[in-house]
């Protein structure tokens, strides 16, 4: 009988916790990344700039956390133009995840080199990381190797920017200074 209401138990805790998931999904799904205010990048100033929000880990041996290694990239990269003074207001978006695994943990800022309308991410061991665009109909080695290479690349963990939110003082837009 003790059995029987332990079953009973786990089967109205796993009813009711996929219930209040569907309850939610007028909030949206995904990972919430809040507005984010570029500054700091006036050698750039008029360039486009896109954004991708990706997994990855910093590589540590050597380059004193200043690299990423990117497996995953969740979505197409968001493209914007910068101001003339170097700035670029990101909106805030939710991104879904991409696998079981593959955590939503940074977002990668990447300047275009003048003239260059979009980018592809190559890590720096030269391997490339799945990418949304890429799929078997248009594989990475029918994209122009242009787009493979880019003026400056920036990234920021998902820890770092609530970090700087609290900092500021919760404001729905994390001003980030990448000139530091």
């Amino acid at each position: 009988m003790k059995n029987n209401w332990i079953g009973y138990l786990i089967g109205i805790f796993v009813l009711s916790s996929s219930f209040s998931g569907s309850a939610r999904a007028d909030e949206g799904t995904g990972v919430p990344v809040s507005a984010i205010e570029l500054t700091g990048l006036g050698a750039y100033a008029g360039r486009k700039l896109s954004v991708f929000y990706v997994s990855g880990r910093e590589s540590v041996i050597g380059t004193g956390g200043q690299t990423l290694r990117v497996s995953v990239i969740h979505c197409a990269p968001t493209v914007l133009s910068m101001s003339g003074a170097g700035e670029v207001l990101i909106p805030a978006v939710r991104v879904e995840r991409a696998g079981l695994f593959d955590a939503l943990n940074f977002v990668v800022f990447v300047v275009h080199r003048p003239g260059q309308e979009q980018v592809f991410l190559k890590n720096p061991d030269g391997t490339r990381p799945r990418d949304p665009r890429i799929s078997l109909a248009s594989p990475a080695e029918s994209i122009s190797a242009e787009v493979w290479s880019y003026e400056k690349m920036y990234f920021v963990s998902l820890t770092k920017l609530n970090q700087l939110r609290l900092d500021q003082g919760e404001r729905e837009t994390v001003v980030v200074n990448l000139s530091k």
